[in-house]
């Protein structure tokens, strides 16, 4: 599948149709030797994809046997589990995926904990 940019015509990571700038920042991601965490926080799907509709039994259908047993060998959670195999799928390689999904857990439990609690 090919996007256009403003300038350029990008080549997707993914068979799956999908935004512009999110193609640009996981291909951009993905050709990085360092990549922080501020560069995970800022790649976003805008809406919805059509991964972002994808029971757990389709994207376990869609990625590799050996990359299903990494992803359940490091996550317990199963949504976060599907977290990851979704991006896997947009293309992000693996270990960004992981990443990005623990990222997501961390800020999630930290809002939390920055709360104000009532007693």
């Amino acid at each position: 599948m090919l996007y256009k940019n403003k300038s350029s015509v990008i080549k997707s990571v993914s068979p799956f149709e999908m935004k512009g700038n999110c193609i640009l920042d996981i291909t951009s991601l993905n050709s990085k030797e360092h990549v922080s965490d501020s560069d995970l926080k800022k790649v976003k799907v805008d809406g919805k994809d059509e991964v972002s509709k994808m029971k757990t039994k389709q994207l376990q259908s869609m990625i590799s046997i050996k990359d299903f047993e990494i992803i359940k060998k490091n996550f317990v959670d199963l949504k976060e589990r599907d977290i990851v195999m979704r991006w896997v799928l947009r293309g992000l390689s693996l270990p960004l995926a992981m990443r990005k999904t623990l990222l997501s857990r961390r800020f999630q439990y930290k809002s939390v904990l920055d709360k104000d609690f009532n007693y």
